[in-house]
């Protein structure tokens, strides 16, 4: 049960509010409820009473909602079955309580036969033909196709959705295919199971009215959530339940906007089936986007609920079209996406997906705003269209808006007249500003000349006259004042018969430098920066450029840059882009950045601003004072000493101090058997012996007949030179070495490098030793 009062809240929310799109315009909707025997079955609860007293409700004052019941018998011949009001009830807005009883006085009795033909009349000729009225004609049935006369009836609905009217079907059981779920309706929605009832219903009534997006549906707890999407004018939720339902309540963090928690009041229908069933209405108007929340005091049974959004979001005629127009003529037709709330035209470019089409000739004709194919002026909010009327009388030009969460169509309606004469501007497609320009325009005949010219052409837009100078020919001078695209519509004075006739003349702005203002930066070092300004105010300027700045500053370690609008630039040889316009100050800070070491200018700086083949030269007075090479080169200077300090310590291997070889032994001995008597003593194993930082490694050989790192008693020093030993006597130490005959010979003072082929003793002739290499 659920679900099926769920469905039922789908379908009156659906045909309350499918036209929501045009909401000037008239609405029209007429109901016909299949109140056949058979919906005793398929509709004990009586859910199309309660959905019809939505619909109702829901409905403004001016709208028209007229409900029609099936017929018992029709005649034989389908054409002698007119429309017949006593099946009807137009409802009346303004007395509700008793609408509501005479609608459920109408469709509570399901006894009547199958017949269609009268009540499908009777709902077409209440909605009538008029294409500006919004319409829809929607069927509430358990039955598969229209009965007997089902073939003269989908001729006639063919004829009628061709006036622009909607036509569509919801069935209230199983059905497999039929007639209402056919080609011939615009939306239509049936179920095989009662859980999927409200999913098929919501698709249907998301399409009806022009949304893509799902329709928020859901069972209904002690609060409601939903959310409201950006740009949504207005939106009703519908709670709907067995039982009372009780007072709805706001939640205090909602978004802004206005709430009716009772919006008309609700309603209750008693079924068949002697259970009671309640709806109440919130509307929201303008609400603001985001998450919303309705607290319910009592929770009721079987309650579930459905949300509408009405989006703002509307297509109407540009400004200065009019709704006369020509027969067998191509006629511009200019629209506007417009804020319904503020009446203000909407920034497109927010627009996801949008895409705006004309249905003309059956064919969908995309809607420009790029200059071309009859548009005006690119990019200006207005989009265009050309169409041709071939018939007088009215011409419905239906326009098509879709975007990522809407699709859906407005109508115009022009009267479409055959005009006497036809305006056709002769005028240059451009023109310099503040320049007079001659603008002409000539009649040109689609009939007899039996109807007269008129005396003088106006210029809406601009408030000019142009008088006649010739047959048929108008002329004036006008003197632009704004740069930019002008409209012109030439418009006959006192001769409405004729249609306007648009057109775009592109007023060019001109621009004419005056003489230079040099940029002073004055004296600068390095380290530093110095700022000044490029001012370009003396240039004459009407509209809008762009100039191009170069510049040759030129000094090493240096730079000059120019602040465009929020970030620095280096002004060189490729040129930057400056936007000049007689609406802003034409100035730029420019900055000269110095690093160390800077060099001097070598030219005189100079920026270079060109405008087409216009050219200006302006100075830049800056000295930028240079450091001594002592201060630019000090680097160098130190570099170079401590290559020579390397170089002196590196020979001097004070840096890379020698080393003992690992094999040298000192053989030691009393005696000169140095071989019988002696001890051998590595160097390596005696601590203190090894290189170290500015030292090269040494030894001495003790008198105590030791190897030691000290000089205290020592007889001699050992010290490592490359691959060699050198040896000193130490200091009151006289020694011998014995040569290759066998004598003795005195060791001199000085240094000399130790050969490992001598003997060496001291004076006393008690200590004897031998440099050798380890084995």
């Amino acid at each position: 049960m659920r679900y099926a009062l769920r469905f039922f809240v789908a379908f009156a929310i659906m045909v309350a509010l499918s036209t929501a799109s045009a909401k000037d315009a008239p609405r029209k909707i007429a109901v016909v409820v299949d109140t056949s025997g058979s919906m005793n079955g398929n509709d004990k609860p009586r859910y199309t009473i309660l959905a019809t007293q939505i619909v109702f409700d829901l409905l403004d004052e001016s709208d028209e909602l007229t409900v029609i019941r099936l017929k018992g018998r029709e005649s034989f011949s389908c054409n002698n079955n007119p429309p017949d009001y006593s099946l009807a009830y137009k409802v009346n807005a303004k007395r509700r309580n008793e609408a509501k009883i005479k609608i459920n006085s109408l469709l509570w009795n399901y006894e009547s036969g199958n017949a269609f033909a009268s009540p499908v009349r009777t709902a077409v000729h209440a909605l009538g033909t008029d294409p500006a009225s919004q319409r829809m004609l929607l069927f509430v049935a358990d039955a598969d196709d229209m009965g007997r006369c089902e073939s003269t009836l989908k001729s006639e609905l063919r004829d009628f959705k061709k006036t622009g009217a909607t036509v569509a079907a919801i069935t209230v059981r199983p059905t497999r295919g039929g007639t209402f779920n056919g080609p011939l309706f615009d939306y239509s929605g049936w179920a095989n199971a009662p859980d999927r009832i409200i999913y098929e219903l919501a698709a249907v009534y998301q399409r009806f009215l022009g949304a893509k997006k799902k329709v928020q549906t859901g069972p209904v707890g002690s609060t409601i959530e939903f959310n409201i999407d950006p740009l949504v004018k207005e939106a009703f939720l519908v709670v709907a339940a067995e039982g009372n339902i009780g007072a709805l309540q706001s939640d205090n963090a909602n978004p802004s906007g206005s709430l009716d928690l009772d919006y008309r009041g609700g309603g209750v229908v008693k079924g068949a089936d002697n259970i009671e069933r309640s709806y109440r209405i919130v509307r929201l108007s303008q609400p603001g986007e985001g998450k919303w929340r309705i607290n319910l005091a009592h929770v009721p049974k079987n309650a579930g609920f459905m949300l509408l959004q009405d989006f703002a979001i509307g297509v109407r005629l540009a400004g200065g079209q009019q709704n006369q127009v020509p027969t067998n003529t191509d006629v511009p037709v200019e629209v506007e996406v417009f804020d319904e709330r503020t009446g203000k035209i909407v920034d497109v470019s927010n627009l996801s997906g949008l895409d705006l089409t004309a249905v003309i000739d059956g064919r969908e004709v995309p809607l420009r705003d790029d200059g071309t194919n009859g548009d005006r002026v690119a990019n200006d909010g207005v989009f265009t269209v050309t169409t041709r009327f071939d018939e007088g009388g009215e011409g419905a030009l239906p326009v098509r808006l879709r975007t990522d969460a809407l699709d859906k169509t407005t109508t115009f309606v022009f009267d479409v007249t055959e005009a006497p004469w036809l305006i056709k501007p002769e005028i240059p497609t451009q023109t310099p500003v503040d320049s007079p320009v001659q603008l002409r325009a000539r009649l040109e005949a689609t009939t007899s000349r039996s109807h007269s010219p008129p005396k003088t052409l106006v210029i809406d837009e601009i408030g000019l006259v142009l008088d006649q100078v010739g047959s048929e020919v108008y002329e004036a001078s006008w003197r632009p004042t704004k740069v930019g695209p002008q409209k012109l519509t030439f418009r006959a004075d006192g001769s409405p018969d004729i249609p306007k006739q648009k057109t775009t003349i592109d007023v060019l702005g001109t621009i004419a430098f005056g003489p230079p203002i040099p940029v002073q930066i004055g004296e600068i070092g390095s380290h530093t920066e110095q700022t000044g300004s490029l001012d370009l105010s003396q240039t004459s300027i009407r509209g809008q450029f762009e100039l191009g700045v170069t510049s040759n500053f030129s000094s090493a370690g240096s730079v000059l840059e120019i602040k465009i609008g929020d970030e620095w630039q280096p002004v060189e040889g490729t040129a930057l882009t400056l936007i000049v316009s007689d609406a802003k100050t034409n100035k730029w800070p420019l900055r000269i950045r110095v690093g160390g070491c800077p060099g001097a200018c070598r030219t005189e700086p100079t920026l270079t601003i060109t405008q087409g083949s216009q050219t200006l030269t302006v100075p830049v007075v800056v000295t930028v004072v240079p450091d001594s090479i002592f201060v630019c080169y000090w680097w160098a200077f130190a570099t170079f000493v401590v290559l020579v300090i390397s170089a002196i310590f590196t020979h001097g291997r004070f840096i890379w101090p020698f080393s003992f070889t690992r094999q040298l032994v000192v053989q030691i001995s009393p005696e000169e058997d140095i071989d019988g008597e002696g001890f051998p003593h590595p160097v390596s194993a005696v601590r203190g012996t090894g290189r170290g930082f500015y030292r090269h490694a040494r030894a001495y050989v003790g008198s105590d007949y030791r190897l030691t790192s000290s000089p205290r008693g020592a007889l001699a020093r050992l010290r490592a030179e490359r691959k060699r030993v050198m040896l000193v006597p130490c200091s009151g130490q006289r020694l011998q070495r014995m040569d290759a005959d066998g004598e003795w010979k005195e060791v001199e003072q000085g240094e000399a490098f130790a050969s490992y082929s001598y003997v060496y003793r001291n004076d006393d002739q008690t200590l004897y030793f031998q440099l050798r290499n380890r084995l």
